[in-house]
């Protein structure tokens, strides 16, 4: 067998070392991209750093995140989710609920899986685009989280019964009340995110703390509330790269999400060059992700990119006609977020002094999907381009507020 020494002339082999040869003395390379080392294989514990010292140094952004994200959980503004059963209506609906429920254990959980099962697929494929829907998707996550907490189930059992409450609460937490995010709408949405981020934290499920830190981020960007958002965004990249395996497809979906909001809002501070080596980083994660919903989102914000980082007319043009054809390949898939996905566009109309065909775009194809989906953040959005550029818009009052990441991956597969 070659020696380390041997192996580190040759990059290509590094795999076939680490796997070793029968009969000889495995070694693997240290995963801290700072030491260069290789170590024997050790027969207990890890066998991803030389030492601890290695190990620390690489997690630290990620041990100091999760640190932060403790104290901001068990702080005294942290909100807990009041659980008391809610209001009569949904009582007589909680009624029949447990009525159809079989009175076996097994039977139970089986049902409600598949109550939670069916209410995921419905806020993915359809989304809460209507009120109809909404009540429907709230109504149905509530029964879940009060029909669980009354419930004793067995102590094999409870992790399950947790898991179903919190996935219940996660989809409160994306389908919005109706109207606008008032403060008490805020503070209520705002404890179904946190409970469920405290769940996976407690449990040391690092890919779901780094999903639920960006669902939560998203909640404070929607609100206006820039800082806090950013902050959890970045505690979201640090838990995702130094925690988690960024070879998992789902890890590296999250990890393009995390990126993507580390580069919008560090973007104007860094050279060029280095962020066209983050936008082929994007692309490698997107690859790894194999995700077409990413894929959307990778081509939209590259887009984004491209006009505002960069100032490149051909990399713009080229990342929203793949954007075109990524989207009509997702025919069944929640339409809630497609004004989002003409933003590049419009932007770098303006940015290139067109602005009546900037104004164009914004009246004949944005406009009428705000209308098909008027959510909160889209009105504000039309609002604000026609203050910054000086133009009329008649713009119909937004019915809810939504923080839903329709294109970012609900769940690992292990938790579903």
């Amino acid at each position: 067998m070659r020696t380390p020494d041997e192996v580190l002339k040759n990059p290509k082999n590094h795999s076939a070392d680490c796997q070793g040869e029968a009969g000889a003395v495995r070694f693997h390379k240290c995963q801290n991209p700072a030491c260069p080392e290789w170590f024997p294989h050790r027969t207990r514990g890890q066998n991803k750093y030389h030492s601890t010292e290695c190990g620390r140094s690489i997690t630290a952004n990620a041990r100091q995140a999760k640190c932060r994200l403790n104290r901001y959980l068990s702080s005294s503004s942290h909100r807990k989710l009041l659980s008391s059963i809610p209001d009569l209506e949904l009582a007589v609906s909680l009624d029949k609920f447990l009525e159809s429920v079989p009175g076996s254990p097994g039977g139970r959980l089986e049902s409600l899986s598949k109550e939670i099962e069916r209410l995921d697929s419905l806020i993915t494929t359809k989304g809460p685009i209507d009120s109809e829907t909404r009540t429907e998707l709230r109504t149905g996550a509530a029964i879940i989280v009060a029909a669980v907490r009354l419930y004793k189930p067995a102590f094999e059992d409870l992790n399950d019964y947790r898991i179903i409450e919190v996935r219940a609460l996660e989809l409160l937490r994306d389908t919005p009340e109706e109207g606008t995010l008032k403060p008490a709408a805020f503070r209520t949405v705002l404890s179904r995110a946190e409970c469920a981020l405290q769940f996976f934290l407690d449990v040391e499920d690092f890919p779901n703390v780094g999903r639920t830190l960006i669902a939560l981020g998203n909640i404070y960007r929607v609100a206006g509330h820039d800082r806090d958002a950013n902050q959890k965004f970045g505690w979201a990249l640090h838990i995702l790269k130094e925690k988690c395996d960024a070879a998992d497809p789902f890890v590296a979906s999250l990890l393009h999400e995390a990126w993507c909001w580390k580069l919008r809002t560090e973007g104007n501070d860094v050279e060029k060059p280095t962020i066209r080596i983050w936008i082929d980083e994007l692309t490698r994660l997107a690859q790894r992700a194999d995700d077409a919903r990413r894929w959307v989102t990778h081509h939209r914000d590259v887009a984004g990119f491209a006009g505002y980082l960069l100032n490149d007319p051909d990399l713009v043009y080229e990342e929203l006609r793949r954007l075109a054809l990524r989207r009509r390949k997702l025919s069944d898939f929640s339409p809630i977020s497609d004004p989002t996905l003409l933003t590049p566009a419009i932007e770098f109309l303006f940015q290139t002094r067109r602005r009546d065909q900037g104004i164009d775009l914004i009246r004949q194809r944005y406009l009428p999907l705000y209308k098909l989906y008027p959510n909160e953040y889209n009105y504000r959005k039309i609002a604000n381009w026609s203050r910054k550029y000086g133009f009329e818009v008649t713009i119909p009052p937004a019915e809810y507020a939504t923080a839903f990441l329709s294109y970012a991956p609900r769940y690992s597969p292990g938790l579903v």
